[in-house]
């Protein structure tokens, strides 16, 4: 695959939204940005699936990729001048394609990012900003975006988000139109609408010029596109490389010939390539191996495991949520997955901790490691990673890490508190040990309702369970919380009716009076 790349001038003769077709070129506007379009791909591939380009258009149109075609770009916004250039402008250009047949076959309603007004650019001599499709910015800090690439012909003028695209085989050529404010403003420059922006401040002296690249050309031809994608995960260019992978992780499942391959981009120089790869390598659906043991041998999970110990924490946490899709009978997955609760990066301890409790969601008693190790980590200092652990543990269902989540019932936040207390009546079985903890957050706002279930679920003694439900259903005021109390109350027996038999009547919530009924239905069928 070949790259290509060219650069060059200033327009001003585009409105800033609603380009409606390429605008005049004015070589004399004294504006010191070029705008430079880089393809990294000089060829790429249309699978019709035997449509014709009629057809093909109708299908597009009728929302079947509303995305445009997957492609490999750059559009860069490069300071040519020997002054710093400050700019606002849109992140993302408008496409114009031309060639056999090209269609813009889909406008849909903006996302809340693809409604964000625009960017601030401050350009030092010689330098260049590096505009995406949708991105994340700050614009708080005075700084040019980092360089990404664009992944879909699609872009946004402002009020939807627009896509062209190839439908036919043949020679078409690429450009981009971006409408930019300049401060200060070149000659002959037009009024900038500055009412379209959510700055809190702007220059008053900036101007509207219109930018736009040289076209390039790029040929389409018939062919498959996974296979077209998955010989593109070798391109020597590392662009070509991330966009195959992003683009083949939009359309799992993987064919058993690619998922090997991606298997093997784990270990790819690129971290964006090895995120993607990562992210794709989740068990298909309906997938079998002859046997344990080849499972264990199965190219994605060795790749996985090896990912755990990628130096980028992106790549280790996709590599922990992808993992755990595979199960618990990968015997190495949760040995493996252990050393990354103590993980430098707080986002990869929390997908550990969830991971965890997906491998062993059926519950695992037995597993005393995993139990010591996710013990450990509810003491993690990120509040989210502490919470995932607890819920973990619940799901171990490991009687003798009860007495690890007594003392969090009624310390830290409401949310550790509630977790802890969720995470003891999952557990259930033997639990009385935590009675008196739970008693005591059942006087509590915060934990009323969690307390409550919680003491039905370990089937506290009704003589003393029951009263105290009867004091916390009068405190009560959210409905949910009553919920929870009445339903508890249907483990206490026939002692319970009249406290029932009164909320049945009486509550002003529906749903605290369905519940009611039901507890009154268990205690009179037993």
């Amino acid at each position: 695959m070949v790259k290509r790349a060219i650069i060059f001038f200033a327009l001003l003769s585009a409105p800033f939204f609603g380009f409606g077709g390429e605008a005049g070129i004015d070589k004399n506007a004294g504006v010191q940005l070029e705008l430079k379009l880089t393809s990294h791909c000089a060829s790429y591939v249309i699978d019709r699936g035997g449509k014709s380009a009629e057809e093909y258009a109708a299908y597009l149109k009728a929302g079947n990729a509303p995305y445009g075609p997957a492609v490999a770009l750059m559009v860069e916004l490069r300071n040519t001048g020997e002054k710093e250039v400050i700019a606002f402008g849109a992140p993302r250009p408008q496409f114009i394609l031309k060639g056999p047949r090209a269609e813009s076959v889909c406008e849909v309603a903006p996302t809340h990012f693809q409604q964000a007004p625009s960017r601030r650019y401050v350009i030092a001599p010689g330098k260049s900003a590096f505009l995406n499709v949708i991105s994340f910015f700050n614009p708080a800090k005075d700084e040019p975006s980092v360089k990404d690439t664009i992944k879909r012909l699609s872009y946004s003028d402002g009020t939807a988000l627009n896509c062209v695209n190839w439908t036919e085989p043949g020679e078409y050529t690429l450009s981009c139109v971006l409408p930019v404010g300049i401060s200060s403003a070149p000659a002959g420059a037009k009024p900038f609408p500055k009412q379209q922006f959510s700055f809190p401040k702007l220059p008053d002296d900036l101007g509207l010029v219109t930018l736009q690249s040289p076209a390039i050309k790029l040929t389409i031809r018939d062919g498959n596109l996974d296979a077209y994608w998955s010989d593109a995960l070798e391109d020597a260019d590392a662009e070509v490389r991330f966009v195959a992978a992003h683009t083949l992780t939009a359309s799992l499942p993987l064919t058993e010939a690619v998922r090997v391959k991606m298997a093997g981009r784990l270990q790819d120089s690129d971290v964006r390539v090895r995120k993607s790869g990562a992210r794709a390598l989740q068990r298909p659906s309906g997938f079998k191996a002859a046997n344990v043991e080849s499972l264990d041998r199965d190219p994605a999970v060795v790749a996985l495991i090896g990912a755990l110990k990628d130096p980028n924490a992106g790549v280790r946490g996709f590599a922990v949520a992808a993992l755990a899709t595979w199960g618990r009978t990968v015997t190495p997955s949760a040995p493996a997955m252990l050393p990354l609760l103590q993980d430098s990066d707080a986002s990869v301890r929390l997908a550990c901790a969830e991971a965890l409790g997906d491998l062993f969601a059926d519950g695992a008693p037995n597993e005393k490691e995993v139990a010591r190790a996710l013990i450990a980590a509810i003491k993690d200092g990120d509040e989210r990673v502490a919470n995932a652990a607890i819920v973990s543990l619940s799901r171990l269902k490991a009687p003798d890490t009860i007495g690890a989540l007594i003392p969090l019932c009624n310390g830290g936040s409401a949310a550790i508190k509630r977790a802890a207390i969720e995470g003891i009546g999952d557990i259930g079985g033997d639990a009385h040990a935590a009675e008196d903890a739970l008693f005591t957050a059942l006087a509590s706002n915060d934990t009323r309702a969690s307390a409550a279930a919680a003491l039905g679920q370990i089937k506290a003694d009704p003589k003393k369970l029951l009263p105290a439900l009867t004091v916390a259903l009068k405190a009560e005021s959210d409905g949910f919380g009553r919920v929870a109390i009445v339903r508890a109350m249907g483990t206490c027996g026939a002692a319970a009716e009249p406290e029932l038999l009164s909320a049945f009547k009486n509550d002003t919530d529906p749903t605290v009076r369905e519940y009611a009924q039901k507890a009154l239905n268990t205690i009179g069928g037993k």
